[in-house]
C-alpha cells in the first residue's frame, strides 16, 4: 500500500475551515474528499482498497492545519502514483485558495458587525 499526504495551513479557525471543506469541490481521482469533521475518513465508492482520512488541527485563534491522507494500492483506479500526488497536491493548494477567500468574507462580517 502507498500513502500520499499533503498538509496546508490555512487562516481561518477550526470550525470555519471545516465548513469551507464541505462547500468546496474537490476533483480528486481517488473519490470524494468532503466528508467534514475534525477528523474524517473515507473509503472509495468503487470497491477498491482506497481510503482517506482529513485532519482539523488548530495551530491559534485563526490558523488550523489541514492534512489529507490517502492509502492507496499502486495502480488503484487506473492512476498512477505521480498522477495521483500531483492531483491531492492541487487540490489541497486550491483549497488554501478557496479559503483565501472565505477568510475575507470573514473578516468583512467582523468589521460590519464591529
Amino acid at each position: 500500500m502507498a500513502v500520499i499526504e499533503h498538509h496546508i495551513d490555512v487562516h481561518l479557525p477550526v470550525p470555519e475551515a471545516i465548513e469551507a471543506w464541505g462547500e468546496y469541490p474537490f476533483r480528486s481521482p481517488v473519490g470524494r474528499l468532503r466528508t467534514p469533521g475534525h477528523h474524517a475518513t473515507w473509503r472509495a465508492a468503487d470497491g477498491s482498497e482506497t481510503s482517506g482520512s482529513v485532519l482539523f488541527l488548530s495551530l491559534g485563534p485563526r490558523l488550523t492545519r489541514v492534512t489529507v491522507k490517502i492509502d492507496y494500492f499502486a495502480g488503484a483506479n487506473g492512476v498512477a502514483a505521480a498522477t495521483l500526488n500531483a492531483h491531492v497536491f492541487a487540490d489541497v493548494t486550491m483549497y488554501r485558495r478557496f479559503t483565501e477567500t472565505v477568510a475575507a468574507r470573514s473578516d468583512e462580517r467582523d468589521r460590519v458587525a464591529g
